[in-house]
């Protein structure tokens, strides 16, 4: 979603009155935290429904879509939603007796699969979770090139592209990823990179100067966190590990953030480690910035829908939220954020507060790319039982695309990051001495 997409569709919104049959879909369907496990049970087992109860399951999922969901304004308008809701229903009219919980889930997801990419979205039934979602994957070669006058310079080979071989600029342009290359006689004033690509689709091998070179997944995306403590004082940095944010409000535990960030401040490095980490509860990374750098907003602009159970009118309208960009960056050293495909939702909120710190590197690879829709709700059709979970909040952030998510200034393939711009800033010192 692009700036002028966001303002015509959420700051410009008109608002839109909707018949209360949508309202009553709406309390009907939702789930509270309390009623969470018991639902959970009742689409875990298989359900066949009659045609009628089906096809009224259906008109519940699209009004609770229609007033709830943050995203449906961005992926649709009401003719195409109609549409989509009467080609489901067809195939139910066409299926000879009863339907299962798991057939009508197949039929909804496989309507909706290529028209939503909302990576929080998700549909339940008979133990079978289905994402509305498309993530990108990097895939990168056993290479590594330096940048030269005359072109790329390959400084790790193999037995195609052998070290000291040159590739021209036109060779390499579309594979090219920045990385922090540590290897024998490497120095901190060139440019190295990896060749790879970060992609939807399974990238198996890339094509390289008339031959075929094999890929793999990055190596970054299989790092997660040690045991270690959150905050790990070092010679001349500190390390932060931030294992996830899923955790309860609690006004303690913040504090602890936040004072932990105040502590960090006296250090000239912070590597903060996210990998791994899939969100929560923003309040955690933003305490640790506030104490950190004196500024915790995360940058991301906020379009919300009331939560389903405030929902009490047909009238339907956004309430906009807009982050403080105003305050101070008081932190003067280099904050390291490592970050890989599990860094999801809040945590992304945790990268996006380190943008406004002076000095930031974001090194590993692409996050997750589930920050867009968020605040998500768990609801129950009342007939079938299958579960849907989304969001009731949007959240826009420029340059932040669902499922591409933020990307590294350096992409690391390296099953240990963290180790990676460890040894980084061991050189950069003992250079600079």
């Amino acid at each position: 979603m692009d700036r002028n997409k966001f303002e015509e569709l959420y700051v410009n919104y008109e608002e839109r009155i909707y018949p209360k049959e949508t309202v009553k879909s709406v309390h009907a369907c939702y789930v509270s935290d309390k009623g969470r496990e018991q639902a959970i049970n009742d689409a875990s087992v298989k359900v066949r429904v009659t045609r009628k109860d089906a096809i009224a399951d259906v008109i519940d999922f699209f009004n609770c879509l229609k007033r709830c969901y943050s995203g449906y304004d961005y992926f649709f308008t009401d003719e195409m939603c109609d549409r989509v809701q009467k080609a489901i229903i067809r195939q139910i009219k066409m299926w000879p007796g009863k339907i299962s919980n798991r057939r009508l889930q197949f039929y909804i997801f496989r309507e909706l699969e290529s028209i939503i990419n909302d990576c929080h979205f998700k549909l339940y039934a008979c133990k079978q979770t289905r994402f509305l979602r498309k993530q990108y994957i990097a895939y990168v070669a056993d290479i590594v090139l330096c940048k030269e006058k005359y072109g790329y310079q390959i400084v790790k080979g193999n037995s195609d592209f052998t070290q000291g071989q040159l590739l021209s600029e036109e060779e390499v342009k579309n594979y090219l990823m920045p990385t922090m290359y540590l290897g024998e006689n490497s120095r901190l004033d060139k440019e190295y990179y990896l060749l790879g690509k970060y992609s939807v689709k399974k990238v198996k091998e890339l094509s390289l100067a008339g031959k075929r070179i094999k890929t793999h997944r990055i190596l970054s995306d299989r790092a997660g966190q040690s045991e270690e403590s959150r905050v790990v004082p070092k010679n001349g940095y500190v390390k932060v590990n931030h294992h996830t944010y899923v955790m309860p409000w609690d006004e303690a535990l913040l504090q602890e953030y936040y004072e932990e960030g105040c502590l960090c401040s006296k250090e000239d490095a912070v590597i903060l480690n996210l990998a791994g980490n899939g969100g929560g509860c923003s309040g955690y990374p933003t305490h640790f910035f506030e104490g950190l750098n004196g500024n915790g907003e995360n940058g991301f602009i906020g379009a919300h829908l009331p939560n389903p159970t405030n929902i009490c009118d047909e009238v339907k309208k956004y309430e906009l939220n807009y982050p403080n960009t105003s305050g101070i960056s008081s932190y003067m050293g280099t904050v390291y954020v490592v970050m890989n495909k599990a860094t999801g939702s809040s945590a992304e909120m945790g990268v996006s507060s380190a943008f406004a710190v002076n000095n930031v590197v974001c090194v590993g690879t692409g996050t997750s790319g589930c920050g867009t829709f968020g605040e998500c709700e768990m609801f129950q059709l009342q007939k079938s039982k299958i579960i849907f979970v989304f969001g009731h909040k949007l959240f826009y952030h420029d340059g932040f695309e669902e499922g591409k998510g933020f990307l590294p200034d350096y992409w690391i393939d390296d099953e240990n990051p963290v180790g990676v711009v460890e040894e980084w800033i061991k050189g950069k010192k003992s250079r600079n001495n």
